[in-house]
């Protein structure tokens, strides 16, 4: 801008009476504005949003003398150091890093200055792309069981994410979710997202899945998860106490784990069909155990049906009793014919193979307490010793058992 000053120099004046319009000076006021020059060089930069990476520039120092550095960083989600310093006719790399915490395209530069060389710099062309998508190790787990994964969740932004959650395959994976298919980040906050998968199959088959977390800041990035079905094994002993005289039942509920329709076969064995070795001295007796059903044999379920099978214990000595209980499962048809049990439907029945559950049974006989029985006396001198040994039967005990967990494998 320019501005004029005026001066009135009233001792002049009256020397200069002549001169009525007086004495001025003008005085300009200047603004200088610098255009930067040509970047060095333009550097495109492509990084995945929530992750990192270094952006690498060599400066050299042509001079004898030591070359002191002034950098300053222009734009979001840049750091690093604010001087450098070369030693004479030497070249350093100066190492800024770019993280991102959203999905888009930003410009930046790297501004070098010192009173010896002047000003020069760097464009950066700075790209934020969708987050990678992350493959979690295969998971294992026996059919009729299921097993946990998590997926970590991590909100670098100081944002709130809202995430809105997509699962491909449901059938054999289901996140642990409060309700609705929406997550909420807070602010640089880290959680786990469990989620639960349950073979259909022996084997890969269709145990792949495919974790979709959309929001605006990030857009979309995706988790993808694959499992593989064992077959089973011997599940945990089952335990029944009864009186002797008396019978006792329990429930073994089964759940068609598969796609496709199955038949169940139910049979009870004194033979261990594991060939697992004996470790407790039981008598094994499947005539202290049945199963009260009008059909053990041929029993067909659909899909994800469910079936109890009830076993009852009665015994007449007080010997412990052990027997196995096997229930074996034939799928019937293709999951493309999965409807209804037809003659038909069995066509492939040689070309699947049939699984099967083994519950151990243990039974164990209680005597009727007898009323009013008298208590038993114990004599001893004083200063002395005396042993007895005394059996006593701790109802619903079975030897060997270990806690369960519920259907986890």
């Amino acid at each position: 801008c320019v501005s004029f000053v005026e001066i009135d120099d009233m001792q002049e004046a009256d020397k200069h009476k002549g001169n009525v319009h007086g004495r001025y000076e003008v005085h300009f006021s200047l603004e200088i504005i610098c255009e930067p020059t040509v970047p060095i060089k333009v550097i495109d930069v492509l990084c995945a949003a929530r992750s990192s990476v270094a952006i690498e520039i060599p400066v050299s120092n042509p001079h004898e003398e030591l070359l002191m550095l002034d950098v300053y960083l222009e734009g979001n989600d840049l750091s690093g150091a604010n001087w450098v310093s070369i030693p004479p006719r030497e070249t350093l790399t100066y190492k800024a890093m770019f993280s991102p915490d959203r999905v888009g395209k930003s410009t930046g530069s790297v501004v070098f200055q010192s009173e010896l060389v002047g000003e020069f710099w760097y464009q950066l062309e700075l790209y934020a792309l969708p987050p990678p998508v992350i493959t979690l190790p295969q998971a294992c787990c026996q059919l009729g069981k299921w097993t946990r994964l998590t997926i970590p969740l991590v909100n670098p932004t100081a944002e709130t994410l809202e995430l809105i959650v997509a699962n491909s395959n449901p059938r054999n994976y289901t996140l642990e979710m409060d309700s609705g298919s929406t997550l909420i980040l807070g602010p640089h906050f880290s959680t786990q997202l469990g989620v639960r998968f349950s073979p259909s199959s022996i084997g890969e088959g269709n145990h792949t899945a495919k974790i979709t977390f959309t929001c605006p800041q990030l857009q979309e990035w995706c988790v993808l998860l694959s499992g593989r079905g064992l077959k089973p094994e011997r599940e945990q002993p089952l335990s029944i106490s009864s009186l002797i005289g008396s019978s006792a039942s329990i429930t073994i509920p089964f759940t068609n784990p598969t796609e496709l329709p199955v038949m169940l076969n139910i049979t009870l064995t004194d033979e261990d069909p594991s060939g697992a070795p004996k470790c407790h001295q039981v008598t094994a007796d499947k005539e202290a155990f049945s199963i009260p059903l009008s059909q053990t044999e041929g029993i067909q379920i659909n899909e994800g049906a469910s079936f109890d099978v009830p076993v009852v214990f009665a015994s007449n000595s007080m010997e412990l009793q052990q027997a196995w209980l096997c229930i074996t499962m034939k799928p019937l048809s293709s999951p493309g014919n999965n409807s209804t049990f037809s003659t038909d439907s069995m066509r492939s029945e040689q070309e699947l193979p049939s699984i099967c559950w083994i519950y151990p049974l243990c039974g164990i006989p209680m005597e009727v307490p007898v009323e009013n029985s008298p208590l038993g006396v114990v004599f001893c001198e004083a200063g002395c010793q005396l042993e007895r040994k005394v059996d006593v039967l701790l109802t619903g005990c079975v030897p060997g058992n270990q806690d369960r967990k519920g259907q986890e494998g």
